[in-house]
């Protein structure tokens, strides 16, 4: 669990269409956690990356291939902490901290189908077009 938890916070610093929120992103940075986690419940590891944000400067293929490589790496790590954890039973947005113009983190609290229970911090910036992106710091 332990390698989950810091793999996940991975994720959301380098930072979720059964998500609903797809590439567009998300109104606020609640609705966004909420996507994001639902992603990860669903395995949609897809739909979890374009929730991310990329620099606009980026070429489409650079994006696209940063994408390519993100699912990758979130399938083969999901696989070794989450699924071994039984997968994600129910999460529930707890609170937003750290609120700017421009930046947000979600506290979520994830039960696990084992019955264990953690706490994520889901990291989110605002993106260009006004929508809520998972952080990515690359």
């Amino acid at each position: 669990m332990r390698k989950f938890l810091g793999f996940f916070a991975a994720i959301a610093a380098v930072a979720f269409m059964s998500c609903s929120g797809g590439a567009n992103g998300a109104a606020t940075p609640t609705e966004l956690a909420e996507q994001s986690m639902k992603c990860i419940q669903n395995k949609d590891y897809k739909g979890y990356v374009d929730l991310m944000n990329f620099p606009e400067t980026m070429k489409p293929e650079e994006v696209k291939t940063q994408k390519e490589m993100y699912v990758n790496m979130m399938e083969n790590k999901m696989k070794e902490s989450v699924e071994k954890a039984g997968g994600i039973k129910e999460f529930k947005a707890a609170s937003e901290e750290n609120v700017t113009d421009t930046t947000a983190t979600v506290k979520v609290n994830v039960t696990y189908g084992n019955d264990s229970t953690a706490v994520q911090d889901v990291q989110c910036v605002k993106a260009k077009d006004g929508s809520w992106k998972l952080k990515n710091n690359k």
